[in-house]
């Protein structure tokens, strides 16, 4: 379980980096940005956690669908909540709204770690 909340924690470091710099690029929106930075944060922390467990494909194969889900649907979680922080508070920092609803995605993960992944 450790494992995976470090690896929760830092998708959401490297989301809350990725934000932070596009949205220094004045072209995009927050909420434009907060997408941008999710879809390339879910993908970098696909190829690090393959880069992870590279030697180990038997083991992953049987976990890697269950994992994959409770990570795919954290990063759901967090991106309906920033959009949602965004659009119904406009005045609310893009960061702040992200630093929210990771913390949140973050803590459901865990939940569905602890209640599906768990054991098995």
């Amino acid at each position: 379980m450790l494992r995976f909340a470090l690896f929760l924690c830092f998708g959401f470091a490297l989301d809350a980096g990725l934000l932070r710099g596009l949205l220094s690029l004045k072209p995009f929106g927050p909420i434009t940005a907060c997408l941008l930075s999710m879809a390339a944060t879910v993908g970098l922390c696909w190829l690090f956690f393959g880069l992870l467990r590279a030697g180990q494909v038997a083991a992953i194969r049987g976990q890697g669908f269950r994992y994959a889900s409770a990570g795919s649907i954290s990063a759901i979680v967090s991106v309906l909540l920033s959009v949602a922080l965004l659009t119904s508070l406009p005045t609310i920092n893009p960061l702040t709204a992200q630093a929210l609803s990771g913390l949140a995605a973050i803590a459901f993960g865990l939940f569905a770690y602890s209640r599906f992944l768990r054991n098995r």
